[in-house]
């Protein structure tokens, strides 16, 4: 649980950035898939592994262990 609320303003701080560019992204494209993430914590690099998948507007996945579910 701490790394999840360690890393949602990570998360969501991306977003603005993401929208902005959605233009430049074909139609086809979608985020289903396998991502690494990455965050520096204390000057130490950490990496996670993030699966997601989408469905239409519904996004489901799995980061590091944890459930994830949204539109």
């Amino acid at each position: 649980m701490r790394k999840v609320l360690f890393l949602l303003p990570v998360i969501l701080g991306a977003l603005p950035a993401q929208s902005s560019q959605e233009a430049a992204r074909p139609a086809s494209g979608g985020v289903s898939g396998r991502w690494v993430v990455n965050t520096d914590f204390y000057g130490a690099t950490i990496y996670f592994g993030m699966e997601l998948k989408q469905d239409g507007e519904k996004l489901s996945g799995n980061f590091d262990g944890d459930k994830l579910e949204g539109r």
